[in-house]
């Protein structure tokens, strides 16, 4: 398995889920190539997806809870975009 989600990629087999951080080699002999850097290892995909929200709100620079619901939304929506997927009811969402 493997779903690229922007700068992420998850990768998994029957035992564990493997987020990956997607980056372009400068080594010699495969420079230019797309390499996966591992970042952390899940039981699940939630826990990934989780994992990648949580490090995306560390980025950001909102500084009060507003900011961070707004950036939160932005950040789901943009997940469900990557994936292909429709979101849930508004009602059932931040």
């Amino acid at each position: 398995m493997k779903i690229n989600i922007g700068d992420y990629c998850i990768t998994g087999d029957e035992y564990q889920m493997t987020l990956n951080l997607r980056a372009i080699s400068r080594g010699k002999k495969s420079a230019g190539k797309e390499i996966l850097k591992p970042l952390a290892y899940f039981r699940t995909i939630d826990q990934c997806i989780s994992h990648i929200v949580r490090r995306k709100l560390a980025e950001t620079e909102s500084s009060d809870l507003k900011g961070v619901i707004d950036e939160l939304k932005r950040i789901e929506a943009g997940l469900y975009q990557e994936l292909g997927l429709t979101p849930p009811a508004a009602n059932t969402r931040l």
